[in-house]
């Protein structure tokens, strides 16, 4: 994707990164979106549009924290030039990683996937594997394998593993452990239902 960049007032540009980088912690991105003048920066449930001229055509995604940061980085003048360009978006010099797309679930799922592999290359690190060789496992996942799985699973995933820890040196799969609990789960809704005996 080639460079894109906006011009925005920076008082205004400074209050909105504020306040939507604090208005709610438990959110990991705040987007960018550009649209007839108005560049709206959003987060979660919170939403605050400043104007704008110039180029932004898809959705810049950064993380909150690198927001407020960004924030303390915007120049003393009037007007800002904000530009994407390499996978970053810059505010003069300074530059954060960025994630861009046609839709906000899309750099999401992006973010997510990243944060993910980056903490799977951490959890492997002492093995000496990078997240470039995390990334190329993923690229080569079976995709009938990530069916399985939601993006709420979380909390079954863990049980999964850990059930997984106790039975991987005798040849058990994960996926085979999510399948018995699936096949459990169906069991349970097909019985009828037990009355007071």
């Amino acid at each position: 994707m080639a460079a894109f960049s906006l011009d925005v007032e920076t008082k205004p540009l400074a209050r909105a990164l504020g306040r939507v980088s604090t208005a709610d912690k438990t959110v990991e991105l705040i987007h960018l979106k550009y649209h007839w003048g108005v560049l709206r920066l959003s987060a979660g449930g919170t939403a605050v549009e400043v104007k704008a001229t110039g180029s932004w055509p898809e959705v810049v995604s950064v993380q909150r924290a690198s927001a407020q940061t960004l924030k303390q980085y915007l120049p003393d003048t009037p007007v800002t030039t904000l530009r994407v360009e390499n996978g970053k978006l810059y505010a003069r010099d300074f530059g954060l990683a960025c994630v861009t797309g046609e839709r906000i679930e899309e750099n999401e799922d992006v973010a997510r996937r990243q944060r993910d592999l980056n903490a799977a290359a951490a959890a492997l690190a002492s093995y000496r594997v990078t997240a470039q060789e995390m990334e190329e496992l993923l690229d080569s996942a079976d995709p009938e394998t990530a069916s399985l799985w939601g993006p709420n699973d979380g909390r079954l995933i863990e049980d999964i593993a850990t059930a997984w820890k106790c039975l991987a040196a005798r040849g058990v799969e994960p996926s085979a452990i999510r399948r018995l609990i699936d096949r459990k789960t169906r069991d349970l809704f097909k019985a009828p239902a037990q009355g007071p005996s």
